[in-house]
C-alpha cells in the first residue's frame, strides 16, 4: 500500500490517494458499482475515478441497477 498525500484543507482534512500496485484502490469498487463518488479531490486520479463510476452506471451494476 502507498498513500499519496495531495493536500490538506483549511479544516485539516487530508486529501490524497490510496494505491495498491500503482492502482487506486477505489477504482475496482467503483467499476463494480459498489460505491459512488461524492466529493472528489482534484488529484491525479480524478479522471480514472469518474470513468470507473460511469462504467458501472452505463452497465447498470449494483447501486445503479434502478
Amino acid at each position: 500500500m502507498e498513500v499519496e498525500l495531495e493536500t490538506i484543507d483549511k479544516d485539516g482534512y487530508f486529501g490524497g490517494s490510496l494505491l495498491e500496485s500503482n492502482t487506486h484502490v477505489v477504482i475496482p469498487i467503483l467499476e463494480a458499482g459498489l460505491a459512488e463518488l461524492k466529493n472528489v479531490w482534484p488529484d491525479n486520479y480524478a479522471g480514472e475515478l469518474h470513468r470507473a463510476e460511469n462504467y458501472a452506471r452505463e452497465k447498470k451494476l449494483k447501486i445503479w441497477e434502478n
